[in-house]
């Protein structure tokens, strides 16, 4: 049975209408799980108690956007307080309401509820109770020491400073099923060099947002550091930081950027030549395995679009291109290629043979390929060690149509 939406954005919704909702979706307790979006209505006339009331175990609820509801503390925390011992709901989004002093309650949720997956906190730029303090940070990072089932955080746009940043980065030593942290625009302070250095050993964290964070040459040489000793980071926002404020690309980031072969996607703004060439070394890289850049900042100019074009053009990853400002007719020799690209990757089963596909997909995650001649039943295993070594898969495919059957 699939899931169903039911989207009720900005419709004005009463204490009424809650309980009537909250009724019939009791009544369809063991049917289809819903994603529930009541976002953008006024709730700051106390219906926390109807809200608490959705996530009354069994709920067919298994994702609430809770979005600037105008929440009040009290009711985010009597909201908690029900989601302790919720069974269902995967993903709550509780951004831009008024959660300052709500980091005691957010914790014990985290501390108790075993099926949450997402949780958004993000706070508005408009600052004041819309915005968590490092506190209420501390609160919510120590909690998620202990859980086990969070996979993705948004904490943008809320004041973590040194203190929050380094009760975030005890998390990451310890936590391991946190794979999606977004930071953007979040109050940092010393603390980035802080979380940087604990992402070195982190293993799962998968995609992080860093945008808005103003990236000086101590704050680059971080990063840097960071690019080169993790390999688990798959996706990096650092866009509206490098280049902003006449800040160039220090020679480290140069460096760690176009030498990595880890990234999947980058999202980065361009106000330096260095960048662009960063960008020009790490596409020719025949071990990278970029497969998408999404640019930001000025329009490119024809340098740097050149440099680009030809750098991608024996580049085998590379599947989506984006820069808002250039001129796409600019772009097209970039985007023939990303075409190209994908089109590869959409016949791979052509290439390799249906049977040698699903063979990969059952065995390579024990790291052994059998039915496979010795020398490219190895090279299979490593490649696919983390089932997205596409550089080296695309190699191997190229030398092998179809599978060894044993003899």
């Amino acid at each position: 049975m699939g899931e169903a939406e039911l989207n009720l954005w900005n419709m004005g919704l009463t204490r009424d209408d809650l309980r009537k909702l909250c009724a019939w979706l009791q009544s369809r307790k063991f049917q289809a799980p819903i994603k529930l979006v009541l976002s953008a209505n006024d709730f700051s006339n106390g219906c926390a108690e109807e809200l608490a009331e959705l996530l009354k175990d069994p709920s067919c609820v298994i994702a609430l956007d809770l979005s600037r509801c105008e929440l009040a503390k009290q009711d985010i925390a009597l909201l908690c307080t029900a989601l302790r011992e919720n069974t269902g709901l995967q993903k709550l989004l509780l951004s831009y309401n008024h959660f300052q002093g709500c980091g005691a309650a957010i914790g014990e949720l985290l501390k108790a509820n075993k099926t949450l997956q997402s949780l958004g906190l993000q706070g508005s730029q408009e600052g004041g109770l819309m915005q968590m303090e490092c506190h209420c940070i501390c609160s919510i990072a120590k909690a998620l020491e202990e859980n086990s089932s969070l996979q993705a955080l948004d904490l943008g746009i809320n004041v973590i400073n040194f203190e929050g940043a380094v009760a975030i980065a005890s998390m990451l030593k310890s936590n391991k099923t946190l794979i999606d942290l977004n930071l953007r625009f979040s109050t940092l302070d010393r603390g980035f060099r802080t979380l940087c250095k604990a992402l070195k050993s982190n293993t799962t964290l998968e995609r992080l947002n860093l945008s808005g964070q103003a990236l000086d040459d101590k704050r680059q040489a971080a990063l840097a550091s960071l690019l080169k000793a993790n390999r688990s980071l798959r996706h990096l926002d650092v866009s509206n930081g490098i280049g902003a404020k006449d800040t160039t690309c220090s020679a480290p980031f140069y460096e760690a950027l176009s030498s990595n072969i880890t990234l999947r996607s980058l999202k980065i703004t361009i106000r330096s030549r260095q960048v662009v060439g960063a960008l020009a070394t790490l596409l020719r890289n025949p071990k990278s395995h970029l497969e998408s850049i999404d640019l930001r900042g000025p329009r490119l100019d024809a340098e740097a679009v050149d440099i680009l074009t030809k750098a991608v053009q024996n580049n085998q990853t590379l599947i989506t291109f984006h820069a808002g400002h250039a001129k796409p007719e600019a772009l097209s020799p970039i985007h023939v290629v990303t075409a190209r690209n994908k089109e590869l990757r959409e016949r791979l089963h052509d290439k390799a043979g249906d049977a040698l596909i699903d063979l990969l997909q059952e065995q390579c995650k024990a790291g052994t390929v059998p039915y496979l001649p010795r020398d490219l039943r190895h090279a299979f295993a490593k490649a696919f060690k983390d089932m997205d070594d596409m550089p080296t898969v695309l190699a191997l495919l190229e030398a092998t149509a179809h599978p060894a059957m044993p003899g």
